[in-house]
């Protein structure tokens, strides 16, 4: 296999937000998107933010947070609320934990 058929764009996927506490809380379900493939410095990142200090990881995270458009979705002024913002973190983690091994597992 040439490694140019292993190349593509990056896709926005949709990552939802459903779980009880979240509906109950806020009525429905929490909606965004991020890219499938993000650069190796943004997994970097990821891998070397202090796991003890939630505003670092959210510093790397919350920017990949996307609309369907893949614009920001987010506002770098407004804050989420702590559940939420964790709920987005781990979410987004998983995503491209998930993403990634799929990828070299092909």
């Amino acid at each position: 296999m040439k490694l140019a058929a292993l190349a593509a764009k990056p896709q926005l996927t949709k990552i939802t937000i459903d779980d009880d506490a979240v509906i109950e809380r806020y009525g429905e379900a929490v909606e965004f998107y991020v890219y499938d493939r993000q650069k190796m410095d943004t997994y970097m990142r990821l891998s070397q933010a202090n796991q003890e200090s939630v505003d670092e990881i959210a510093n790397v995270v919350l920017p990949l947070v996307l609309d369907e458009n893949g614009n920001a979705a987010l506002d770098p002024s407004e804050q989420l609320p702590l559940d939420i913002l964790i709920k987005v973190i781990e979410s987004v983690a998983n995503t491209l934990g998930n993403l990634a091994s799929q990828t070299t597992a092909a």
